[in-house]
């Protein structure tokens, strides 16, 4: 999941037919992560951009799923915003304020803002 100010987000994890997968979470204040948050005075990144960013592009799916890049949080007031996550088919977690990411795994703006649960999506295509 997104990381909160300062904080590294948690792992999530998935089993599939006793295999464990397990992606990190996003590291905190400027650290690693798919999209880089915002540090002071910026915006927090999107699409895997900034330069903590992982750069990685969003895979396609088979099938009628679609994954997308969610906004970066707003700065406000000297402090940062948090790091865009990932939209799945248009669903996404309900922001609980516009300096925090939007997404899943987005990440809570400064200021010790939370961030956001990460998704696994799992498809069988032929």
């Amino acid at each position: 999941g997104g990381s909160t100010s300062g904080g590294n987000g948690t792992p999530t994890s998935v089993e599939v037919d006793g295999y464990t997968i397990t992606a990190n979470g996003g590291g905190g204040d400027g650290g690693q992560g798919w999209s880089e948050g915002g540090n002071d005075s910026a915006n927090g990144s999107y699409n895997g951009g900034g330069s903590s960013g992982s750069g990685e592009k969003l895979p396609s799916l088979c099938g009628n799923v679609s994954l997308s890049s969610g906004v970066g949080g707003l700065s406000r007031n000297g402090e940062g915003g948090g790091a865009g996550g990932v939209v799945v088919a248009g669903m996404k977690p309900s922001r609980r304020n516009d300096m925090d990411g939007e997404g899943y795994g987005a990440g809570g703006a400064e200021m010790n803002h939370l961030g956001y649960p990460g998704v696994v999506v799992v498809m069988i295509c032929d």
